[in-house]
């Protein structure tokens, strides 16, 4: 068995966390990888090479949400499953603590796991000089107005059809995993995480009459803002909280289901579907 175990070091400046990680790996006979740099400063890690990266049993990311769902879309391409170790606030895509990694590392050697397949958003945002930028999603692509204290004019279709438009600070459009983020937050609903469905959220609109909605996993999504009523600003497109990219009156975003899916490996197979509101009730409300 070979598994490649990811770190955010900022989170683990020593790397004695993915220090014992390894070590434990390898007493039970796995055969560990690490990143080329990280790999020379722990013991018993080779670094991980593109042949290698095929082969691969499962990864060990050590961080938070965000550092699973950065090295989530790092490696798309390859189809190990990914194991969470929390090292962030709230930790919805970790199964286990640090401080409590070694049940969960023995359960999937001994095969007493499961691999949610959770859907993507992928997409185009078309500049009206046509200019093509593709985005990628597992979390949420966002439609926010940056510095301006004025409302968007924001134009949405689903399947070409049913065209609608309202005023908002925003929009979200998220995956089932991005439910539990900022859709959550601004109001929107929890979806399950394995539902093939995407969730609609405006942010703060003028009219409270218009809510989230919830689509088919299999709806295109087309999106566009109106014309500002003063020029010295642009919105942004925020895709997974880590990439920004502008739009403007005349640009057409456009977004489906993507052609990968996130792999978490679950450990823990008596959980309840409303685990992450359970964790974020826990960790900001004490």
């Amino acid at each position: 068995m070979k598994v490649l175990i990811l770190v955010n070091e900022i989170k683990d400046v020593d790397l004695s966390i993915t220090s014992g990680v390894a070590s434990y790996l390898s007493s039970k006979g796995v055969e560990v990888f690490l990143e080329e740099e990280l790999a020379l400063k722990v013991k018993g890690a080779k670094p991980v090479s593109s042949n290698e990266l095929a082969s691969i049993s499962f990864a060990i990311v050590l961080g938070g949400d965000g550092t699973i769902l950065g090295k989530a879309k790092k490696y798309k391409n390859y189809d190990f499953p990914i194991l969470g170790i929390n090292l962030g606030r709230v930790g919805c895509l970790a199964e286990a603590q640090p401080d409590a990694y070694e049940e969960a590392i023995d359960k999937i050697i001994a095969g007493d796991y499961k691999v949610e397949k959770r859907v993507s958003l992928e997409g185009t945002l078309t500049k009206l000089n046509g200019e093509v930028k593709n985005v990628f999603a597992f979390n949420d692509i966002v439609i926010l107005r940056g510095t301006s204290l004025k409302m968007l004019d924001i134009h949405i279709s689903i399947n070409d059809s049913n065209e609608t438009s309202f005023f908002a600070d925003g929009l979200i459009i998220a995956t089932p995993t991005g439910s539990s983020a900022y859709n959550l937050s601004s109001g929107g609903p929890l979806l399950i995480p394995t539902a093939n469905s995407f969730v609609i959220t405006p942010i703060c609109a003028q009219l409270k009459t218009i809510t989230s909605l919830v689509v088919s996993s299999e709806d295109v999504i087309t999106m566009s803002i109106g014309q500002h009523k003063i020029s010295d600003y642009i919105p942004n497109i925020e895709i997974d909280g880590a990439e920004l990219l502008p739009i403007e009156p005349g640009d057409v975003l456009k977004v489906a289901k993507g052609s990968k899916t996130l792999n978490i490996i679950k450990v823990n197979l008596n959980s309840s579907l409303y685990e992450p509101i359970f964790k974020v009730t826990n960790t900001f409300v004490k």
